[in-house]
């Protein structure tokens, strides 16, 4: 297998952003990879075999691989926002019942 390990760190505000922009990440890699038809393999106990047909690659991209992923990737994510106008942390508003004592129970 091809393993890849993206290390990367989030500045974030709190944790609700964190896993906010976490799973916009994912997205946009999954949005990637299906724009330069890369699939993922994922566990499975069934074997299919059969002679697949390769996909027409783009002049540009055979030429420059890197430089069209790079642009692809940018249209897909967008422009990186200042500190100033990136997304702020997320309210959840409403009543709850459960207060800090909920499992003193014993």
């Amino acid at each position: 297998s091809l393993d890849v390990l993206l290390y990367c760190f989030l500045e974030c505000p709190d944790w609700s952003v964190e896993l906010r922009e976490r799973h916009r990440l994912f997205i946009d890699i999954i949005k990637l990879a299906k724009e330069l038809n890369v699939s993922f393999a994922f566990p499975t106990q069934t074997l299919h075999m059969f002679q697949e047909e390769r996909a027409a690659v783009p002049a540009a991209m055979a030429a420059e691989p890197i430089i069209t992923a790079r642009r692809l990737a940018a249209g897909i994510a967008g422009p990186l926002l200042p500190p100033s106008k990136r997304p702020g942390s997320v309210d959840f508003v409403g009543p709850s019942d459960i207060g800090p004592d909920v499992h003193d129970s014993e």
